[in-house]
Formats: structure tokens, C-alpha cells, sequence
């Protein structure tokens, strides 16, 4: 009889157990980051506003949405680069949707952020011609610049920078997508500003 005693108590301490190692954690804790998109309208060290994209299908409606400009503290390093937003660029970023949100206008709203960027876009394309300081993509027929330009000139220092100084060879014919962020250019050469890039 005492085994049996035993032998219950036993299976009723590993239940607790069992229940800890094969319950899956709560899936039901919603992430407290919203997402934004749109057009730097200005920038200064103290504030940068932005132009919210409303038309951003991966963008979730959340508070902001209700405010066609959002204004935040933009903590710039101070060392500028290419790379660095400036006004008119499409820029992208994050915030806490927790933090109360003060609406300075009817149309603008203050927030806090995590961060922000650069929007950057995708090319797909075959290398044309290698020059010297250039090289040049021909646009794949389904990409959005083959509307504008047969040609794209992408800078070998924005390419080599974009893999860390290693250089990758490319040879006539290559198929590669380049990630960039800004417009094409309107002036000659055709260019965009290359983040990354790889040979498809």
C-alpha cells in the first residue's frame, strides 16, 4: 500500500513539472512597436518632421495615423555622411506605442522613437558595362526604374564600401540586386546611392 502512496505522490509532484516545460509561452503579449513611413519635410538637430506616407500598406493604422505630420527629437551623431537623412528624402523608423502622444496642430502630432532611417528601395538588373569609377546596370524589365532609365551607373566606391572594403569581382552579364535609398538621379550619369547589393 505504501507504494502505491509513494507511487501517487510521485506522479503528482511531476505534474507542476510537466505543465511548465510543455506549456508554449503566451502568445497573446502584443509588441509595443509601431512602424512609420513618409517625406523628411525639415531637420535640425533639435527636431526632424515628417510627411506620413498614409498610402503604406505594411504600415499598421495605429494613433499617428490620425495626423498627416509627425515631429520628433532626431539624435543626430553629428557626423555626417552620404548616408546621412536630409529634407526631401523617404525616410522610415519606429516608436513606442505606449508613449503618450501630444498633438501639437490638428494635423501634427509629437512622438518618442526608437529609431529611423533611410527608406531604401531594391534594383534588379545585369551589369552593362565595368568602367573605371562606374558600374552600370541595365534594369530588369519588371523593375520600377526601367520606366525611367535604360541605364543605372552605380559608384565602385559605394559598392566596395557597401561590402566592408572586400571587394566582390563582377563580370558582363552578372545579374545583381542593389538596395539604395533616395530617387534616381536627374542629372547625368543615372545613379542611386548603394547600401548593399549582391550577385543574384
Amino acid at each position: 500500500m505504501m507504494y502505491w502512496l509513494k507511487l501517487v505522490s510521485f506522479f503528482l509532484l511531476c505534474l507542476p513539472l510537466c505543465a511548465c516545460t510543455c506549456t508554449p509561452p503566451n502568445p497573446g503579449i502584443d509588441s509595443d512597436e509601431g512602424y512609420f513611413s513618409g517625406t523628411l519635410l525639415s531637420l535640425t538637430p533639435e527636431q526632424a518632421v515628417v510627411q506620413l506616407d498614409t498610402t503604406d500598406s505594411t504600415i499598421e493604422p495605429t494613433l499617428i495615423q490620425s495626423y498627416s505630420e509627425i515631429q520628433f527629437f532626431p539624435h543626430l551623431d553629428g557626423e555626417f555622411s552620404p548616408l546621412t537623412p536630409k529634407v526631401g528624402d523617404r525616410i522610415s523608423g519606429s516608436y513606442p506605442m505606449s508613449h503618450p502622444i501630444k498633438q501639437i496642430t490638428d494635423t501634427r502630432a509629437e512622438i518618442d522613437i526608437y529609431n529611423w532611417e533611410l527608406d531604401d528601395q531594391r534594383l534588379t538588373g545585369t551589369v552593362l558595362r565595368i568602367e573605371d569609377n562606374w558600374v552600370v546596370l541595365t534594369p530588369a524589365e519588371s523593375d520600377p526604374l526601367r520606366k525611367k532609365t535604360d541605364e543605372v551607373w552605380l559608384s565602385r566606391t559605394e559598392l566596395l564600401s557597401a561590402k566592408s572594403g572586400n571587394e566582390v569581382r563582377l563580370s558582363l552579364g552578372d545579374q545583381v540586386e542593389v538596395f539604395y535609398v533616395r530617387e534616381l538621379s536627374t542629372f547625368f550619369p543615372p545613379q542611386v546611392t548603394v547600401i548593399d547589393w549582391g550577385i543574384l
